[in-house]
């Protein structure tokens, strides 16, 4: 089994930055990759404490040494066993077509990668962390009958929601024109990008169908046609449309959702927290909003080899969720 991460250090065609709103006033690639790189040690690090047997791989265009806090961050990860593979941004990355979190494109990059390993592998965003092992999670991957993914907005029980001023029905109607795969459902679900798990013949069938659609999306924008929703987003405007129209159109491949089984993206600290008790017993936990916070400050503590986590047998996932404001459960 291969767990993986990435890190993606995105400048434009002319080398300027790309806006990355939700880090405020990180806007710089330098301060991005100081935010990236931590996220991704204390994901590999937490992996590690439960998932000893697995392979530990990050895919990264950052060929730089990288220093933080004293640490030498690759240096460190590979003598603990953590594969770092030097991979180029240059198929999948957007350029004029995108100006916000183009990194994310580079996730197209590292399926890719995935699809030519012989082994299962799951593939995780790098502000997620491990709260326990989970072996039901790598025994569904295992068996080689899913692809799983999350339904991040449950819009499979939700159609009619909007998030974003979209809903399940507005994105089928724009898959309904995209002629690669055959897609003619009344709704559409919006698979967040946090993680997919799968076979080498599930990631080699998506790296397949992901370079015809891209390249497809690509020739509408230059014919002039952007290809929007009806809320005005592009489907360039995150790499989770173009994803999520190959997962909805896959053909004979059986979908799992891990949301609230096995992953979940949190935001336990927003006046709108989606937070519940029962969220600190799952596996996986995604929190964008905490990388420059309590994923800030985890990896201070996850970098002390005395630290507790590494001490600690069990409850692990209370003290981690004493980093991001989970309340303890009763």
């Amino acid at each position: 089994m291969n767990i993986f991460t990435y890190v993606c250090i995105d400048v434009d065609e002319l080398g300027n930055d790309v806006l990355y709103p939700n880090l405020g006033q990180h806007a710089n690639a330098d301060e991005r990759r100081l935010i990236y790189w931590r996220c991704a040690t204390t994901f590999c690090l937490s992996s590690m404490r439960f998932n000893k047997q697995a392979d530990h791989i990050i895919v990264t265009n950052d060929k730089k040494k990288i220093v933080i806090d004293g640490y030498d961050i690759k240096n460190k990860l590979s003598k603990l066993g953590v594969k770092i593979i030097e991979h180029p941004f240059d198929v999948y990355d957007p350029k004029n077509y995108s100006k916000k979190f183009r990194n994310a494109f580079y996730k197209f990059e590292v399926i890719n990668v995935l699809s030519k390993f012989d082994s299962p592998s799951i593939l995780l965003d790098a502000d997620c962390i491990w709260s326990k092992r989970d072996n039901e999670l790598f025994e569904t991957i295992m068996t080689g009958k899913y692809l799983l993914l999350q339904d991040t907005y449950q819009s499979s029980s939700n159609k009619e929601k909007k998030y974003h001023n979209l809903n399940a029905r507005d994105m089928a109607e724009l898959f309904k024109t995209i002629p690669i795969n055959n897609f003619d459902s009344e709704y559409a679900i919006r698979y967040g990008g946090e993680l997919i798990g799968g076979s080498p013949a599930h990631f080699k069938i998506i790296a397949e169908k992901t370079q015809l659609v891209f390249e497809y999306c690509k020739r509408q924008y230059d014919l002039g046609n952007e290809m929007q929703f009806n809320n005005g987003f592009s489907i360039f405007s995150g790499n989770e449309f173009i994803s999520s129209y190959i997962y909805n159109s896959l053909p004979n491949i059986k979908i799992y959702d891990t949301y609230g089984k096995f992953s979940k993206r949190l935001y336990p600290n927003n006046q709108t927290s989606n937070f519940n008790e029962k969220d600190i017993e799952i596996a996986v936990w995604h929190l964008p909003a905490e990388k420059d916070t309590g994923l800030k400050e985890l990896f201070k503590e996850i970098t002390n080899d005395s630290s507790q986590f590494w001490k600690m047998e069990d409850r692990l996932e209370i003290f981690l969720g004493g980093y991001f404001g989970m309340p303890k459960l009763k």
